[in-house]
């Protein structure tokens, strides 16, 4: 099955000008290379597997290489926004293969810039919902809940907007965490805790007052 794969692939590109595959004919070229790509020595590398090579895209005839793009989605799978993009050589001659990393290809927009203003603006907003009191009509939007009058807390990672990239979202956290603790701070309440992503603040009691002499 592969012997025969390998000559009808090699008919083919036999009878083919050097350059771009036509699209009428790369469907069958893709087919009888994953077909014998077992016969080609370097195939294994990164971790390339055949059914992998149905995704391969702008084929090029240059004798004696067969030559593709091929995206692999493990960067995506994990959050990005961007697939890394390899360059496969198969030698049609000496039966061998080997890749070169061609770069990435943008598959989904990245996220909006969140700067340190932004961040500041968002924390003064939960403020105003905390100088509302447990009554706040901006309680459930902003995951921020109450225990009596005096304590309350507040999940940053909710104010994150999600679908970036893991480590993208991450550094937005901590940078959240430390910009909200900062206004918080600042209208009078105090950090008691931080667990399981939460923080937890308490009214910050008030300094005793210094008496006048007479």
């Amino acid at each position: 099955m592969t012997a025969d794969s390998l000559s009808r692939l090699r008919e083919l590109l036999r009878g083919l000008l050097p350059g771009p595959v036509p699209e009428g004919i790369s469907g069958e070229i893709i087919g009888l290379l994953r077909n014998c790509s077992g016969e080609f020595s370097g195939t294994r590398e990164s971790k390339m597997q055949s059914y992998k090579l149905s995704r391969a895209e702008a084929l090029t005839w240059e004798p004696p290489l067969l030559c593709f793009k091929i995206a692999r989605h493990g960067a995506t799978m994990l959050g990005s926004t961007r697939e890394h993009m390899q360059q496969w050589h198969f030698d049609l001659t000496s039966k061998t293969a080997y890749q070169l990393m061609s770069g990435f290809r943008q598959v989904r927009p990245t996220a909006a810039k969140l700067t340190t203003a932004e961040m500041t603006r968002i924390a003064k907003g939960i403020c105003e919902a905390i100088q509302d009191g447990p009554k706040s009509s901006l309680e459930s939007a902003t995951r921020l809940t109450w225990s009596g009058e005096s304590e309350f807390r507040v999940k940053p990672s909710s104010l994150i907007p999600l679908g970036e990239f893991n480590r993208t979202r991450q550094g937005r956290r901590r940078r959240m965490t430390a910009v909200l603790q900062r206004e918080i701070e600042a209208i009078g309440w105090m950090l008691v805790t931080q667990t399981g992503g939460w923080l937890v603040f308490r009214k910050a009691e008030m300094p005793p007052r210094v008496r006048k002499s007479l």
